[in-house]
């Protein structure tokens, strides 16, 4: 490689190792293979054909997102691929409840899932459009209400999505197949056991499972912290990076959707990384949205364009929230 030039990070997540089929590949990612795989034929690796012809796709893609070693690669104008060292699979059951229960809700399809030694290759939908963080800087206060009024009837479907069935008489928190619960702050907590309720998800979030006693400082927090929320399904990382939408100019909408002082209105198109997603208590989906938006960024009026009529607006538990993280962190 010549000094100065960064390596192609296309040629990096390619591989010799055995290739492992742990969710069924998708039409739309056999079709890409030299020697396109029926669904009959789908072992539970990939022949060595498949994999140089997974190589040679990877090669051609185009890169819509990298960062140390994990990469987002666009193969078609419909089909992407997320790949990474830690990249949590367990999800895909709840995304497809979501899909079943709420398909208005726009989100990625996943089309399959390899696994080697290192890495996982998650196939999903292409959802054409930028993050919503890149556009955020540049809109107006017309586009961003815009924003927040057509995030609000999306979340409202997705917390109106029905229960499944109950297991020994109570809902399992969290998401998964197993359904587990997951808090990520400095770092990603994820449970090890079942959660029933909300006295054990508080448990949870203090880090007290376990414990015979209980510190004064976690005493203080865990008597502040409520149990009778209504528990509903979250995206639990509603942040601007994980919004997708495009700009459209006015003169290709109609005069129903164009404000009258913008001169291109934004459309929402897309939720992306659905990992953190499940059953969580009413308030989490707010403080979870402003979780890692910070004063002196360029996002730090996304507290006010926030979708509360969807979500509710949750300021005693966002403060004690905050007080969790200094506690656990």
């Amino acid at each position: 490689m010549a000094e100065g030039k960064a390596a192609d990070i296309r040629l990096e997540l390619q591989t010799t190792s055995d290739v492992r089929i742990v969710h069924p590949l998708h039409k739309l990612v056999t079709c890409l293979l030299p020697q396109p795989l029926r669904s009959d034929e789908q072992g539970d690796t990939l022949s060595a054909t498949a994999v140089s012809g997974l190589n040679t796709v990877l090669a051609q893609s185009t890169v819509l997102w990298e960062f140390y070693g994990s990469a987002v690669l666009g193969l078609s104008p419909n089909l992407a691929v997320k790949i990474g060292f830690a990249i949590d699979y367990d999800h895909i059951s709840t995304l497809e409840y979501i899909n079943k229960h709420a398909p208005d809700v726009p989100t990625p399809a996943v089309y399959g899932v390899l696994k080697t030694d290192i890495r996982t290759y998650l196939f999903m939908t292409r959802i054409n459009g930028a993050s919503l963080d890149k556009l955020w800087p540049a809109l107006d206060e017309a586009q961003k209400t815009s924003i927040r009024d057509q995030l609000t009837p999306i979340l409202k479907s997705l917390r109106a999505i029905p229960r499944p069935p109950l297991e020994d008489g109570k809902l399992t928190f969290g998401g998964g197949c197993p359904r587990r619960c997951k808090d990520v702050r400095r770092h990603e907590r994820i449970a090890s056991y079942p959660i029933g309720s909300e006295e054990e998800f508080n448990a949870f979030l203090l880090n007290t499972e376990g414990r015979k006693t209980l510190g004064s400082k976690a005493k203080m927090l865990r008597s502040f912290l409520r149990s009778d929320h209504q528990i509903v399904m979250t995206h639990s990382d509603l942040h601007p990076r994980n919004i997708m939408a495009v700009m459209e100019p006015v003169e290709e909408v109609s005069d129903r959707v164009a404000d009258e002082t913008s001169t291109s209105r934004v459309r929402v198109v897309g939720l992306i990384d659905w990992e953190l997603s499940g059953w969580y208590p009413e308030y989490w989906e707010y403080t979870k949205a402003l979780h890692t938006v910070v004063p002196g960024v360029a996002m730090e009026d996304w507290w006010a364009y926030i979708p509360i009529d969807a979500i509710g607006k949750w300021p005693g538990e966002y403060a004690i929230d905050m007080m969790i993280s200094r506690y656990v962190d």
